[in-house]
C-alpha cells in the first residue's frame, strides 16, 4: 500500500483511466459541460430524424420494418434481408459479415441478430445484404462529428449573447458596494428616476470605480451565426439533402448554384445507388417488387424535381430574374427554366 500510494502519482492507468471515470470525465460536472451535452443530443436527434427519413421503400414485405431498417443502416451500415424459414416470414435484420470473403471482397456469410437472445447464421447466397453506401460506412460520424460543432456554435453564441448584455464588469470601493448594487437593481427594474448619495458623484466614480471590459465585440454574434450556418448546410450536404446558402444567395451565379446542387445530388446518390443495388437482388431472389426512392413529392416528374432542386439553391436567383439582373444571362435563364426552350 505504501508502495502504490508512494508512485501512484506516476500511476498512468489509475490516473488517466480510473480516476476521470469515477469523477465523471476529464472535467468535472459543471452547468456549462451539461448544457453543450444536452445540445449535442439535441442535434443528433434532428441530424437522425432526417437521415432515417431520407428514403421511401415501397414493395416491401410487411414483416420488414422500415424504420428499423433505415436506422440501422445509419448506425450499423448494414443490414441482411433474407427468408427466415423458422419464423415464416421476411426479415431484415441487424447483422455483419462473417467468414472469408471472396474474390470481390464480398462476406461468404453472416451473423443475423434480432435482439439480445436471438441470433442466426446465414449464408450468403441465402440473403442479401442492404449496404448503407458502397464504402459500407455507416452515416453516423456525419452525425456525431456535426452535432459536436453545432453545439459548440450553440454554446459560443449564448455566452456571446450574456456578454451583450453584460459587456462590462466594475470594481467598486467596499464601504459602496451596497449603493452600486441597489442603484443598478433600480435600473434593471426599469425605475424612471434614480435617486443616489455622493458616492455616485462623477469625481467620486473616477476615484472608487473601475470599468473592465470582457472583450465582447460587436461583430460576434453574426460571425459565430454565420459559421454555424455554413456548417449546418455542408452536414445537409453530406445527408445529401438540399440546403440554400443564405449567405450570399443574392450574389450566388448560376454556375456556384450548380456546383452546389450537384454536391447535394452527388451525396443523395452515395446512399441511394448501395440501396437500388440491394432492391434489384431482392427481387431477382425473391421474385419481390422492392424499390426505394428519394423521399420527395413524387407527384412531380423526375426532371420537374431536378429542376426544383436547382431552384432551390439558386435561393433568390429567381426575384433577380423578375427584375431582368443583367448579371445573369441568357444561358444562366435557361439553367434556371429548362422548360421555357
Amino acid at each position: 500500500d505504501h508502495m502504490v500510494k508512494r508512485n501512484g502519482d506516476r500511476d498512468w492507468v489509475r490516473k488517466e483511466i480510473y480516476e476521470p471515470f469515477v469523477n465523471g470525465g476529464h472535467f468535472k460536472n459543471n452547468p456549462s459541460i451539461n448544457r453543450e451535452a444536452l445540445l449535442v443530443r439535441m442535434y443528433k436527434r434532428i441530424m437522425s430524424e432526417m437521415c432515417v427519413n431520407r428514403f421511401s421503400w415501397t414493395g416491401l414485405p410487411d414483416t420488414v420494418d422500415r424504420r428499423y431498417l433505415e436506422a440501422t443502416l445509419m448506425y450499423d451500415g448494414l443490414a441482411v434481408f433474407y427468408f427466415d424459414e423458422e419464423f415464416d416470414r421476411f426479415m431484415a435484420l441487424r447483422a455483419t459479415g462473417l467468414g472469408q470473403v471472396n474474390m470481390y471482397d464480398n462476406p461468404t456469410n453472416f451473423t443475423v441478430y434480432g435482439n439480445q437472445v436471438f441470433s442466426k447464421t446465414l449464408d450468403a447466397r441465402h440473403c442479401v445484404p442492404i449496404w448503407s453506401n458502397y464504402l459500407r460506412e455507416p452515416d453516423w460520424d456525419i452525425i456525431d462529428i456535426y452535432s459536436q460543432r453545432l453545439a459548440a456554435f450553440d454554446r459560443t453564441l449564448e455566452v456571446n449573447m450574456l456578454s451583450a448584455r453584460h459587456p462590462f464588469v466594475f470594481s467598486v470601493d467596499n464601504n459602496e458596494y451596497q449603493s452600486f448594487v441597489n442603484a443598478f437593481r433600480k435600473v434593471a427594474e426599469g425605475q424612471p428616476v434614480i435617486f443616489g448619495t455622493e458616492a455616485l458623484s462623477p469625481a467620486a466614480l473616477a476615484e472608487k470605480v473601475t470599468m473592465f471590459d470582457v472583450g465582447f465585440k460587436p461583430h460576434q454574434i453574426q460571425d459565430v451565426m454565420e459559421a454555424k450556418v455554413k456548417t449546418w448546410n455542408e452536414a445537409l450536404t453530406l445527408l445529401g439533402i438540399m440546403n440554400v446558402n443564405s449567405e450570399k444567395r443574392e450574389r450566388m451565379v448560376a454556375e456556384e448554384a450548380s456546383g452546389s446542387s450537384g454536391q447535394v445530388l452527388a451525396m443523395r446518390a452515395v446512399a441511394m445507388n448501395a440501396r437500388k443495388y440491394a432492391c434489384e437482388h431482392i427481387n431477382k431472389m425473391y421474385d419481390l417488387q422492392v424499390d426505394v426512392r428519394w423521399n420527395l413529392d413524387e407527384s412531380q416528374p423526375a426532371d420537374a424535381q431536378n429542376a426544383m432542386l436547382a431552384a432551390a439553391a439558386l435561393g433568390g436567383i429567381g426575384d433577380a430574374l423578375d427584375k431582368g439582373n443583367p448579371d445573369l444571362g441568357t444561358t444562366d435563364q435557361q439553367e434556371l427554366n429548362p422548360n421555357n426552350g
